[in-house]
């Protein structure tokens, strides 16, 4: 796949992090970097119309399940990431792009949820945004792959939703990493 390098350097980014967490503030931090990026993102992808290829987005947003989960920590909602530090959404297909980076953490999010419960059973009620959907992840995951696939048009319309999502998963990536050390102890 064509993301699949992006997408492994990310995870790996995540889940070095997720071994760090020792407390309640570390994963606050955490949440954080989240909220920041993928509020940012759905900015992006909202100035975009979807509507017509994906009515349910307002469903879809993630940034505030992370807001609910910060506060239920009692942690303080960061402001949202901007400009350069974000992907480039130009047309409603580089939003698709971005939104498959986002649906899909979905996905990986419930296995991120249960790693760190594990380690903060005392943070149980904060976990929306890891939940994603719940018991419907699997149907909005398929729901919103029916749409990518429903692509129509010129090859550079699936282009613009390959590069939308490289380009979301390495700018998430750079956004981890360049924050991580004001987060996290050193090893």
């Amino acid at each position: 796949m064509f993301t699949a390098s992006s997408h492994q350097k990310l995870e790996k980014s995540i889940v070095r992090l997720i071994r760090l967490l020792e407390t309640k503030q570390d994963y606050i931090h955490l949440l954080g970097l989240f909220y920041s990026y993928f509020g940012g993102v759905e900015c992006l992808v909202e100035s975009q119309d979807l509507n017509i290829n994906l009515p349910d987005f307002m469903e879809r947003r993630k940034a505030s399940y992370i807001s609910e989960d910060i506060l239920a920590l009692q942690g303080q909602v960061p402001e949202l990431v901007h400009g350069n530090q974000l992907p480039k959404v130009e047309d409603a297909f580089q939003a698709l792009g971005a939104l498959y980076v986002m649906e899909g953490s979905t996905l990986g999010g419930v296995h991120i949820g249960k790693m760190i419960q594990k380690k903060l059973p005392d943070c149980e009620n904060a976990f929306r945004f890891f939940s994603g959907y719940g018991e419907q992840n699997m149907n909005m995951w398929e729901k919103f792959k029916e749409v990518l696939n429903g692509i129509t048009g010129s090859e550079n319309n699936v282009n613009s939703v390959l590069s939308g999502a490289e380009d979301t998963f390495q700018k998430f990536g750079e956004w981890i990493n360049f924050n991580e050390h004001v987060v996290y102890r050193p090893e």
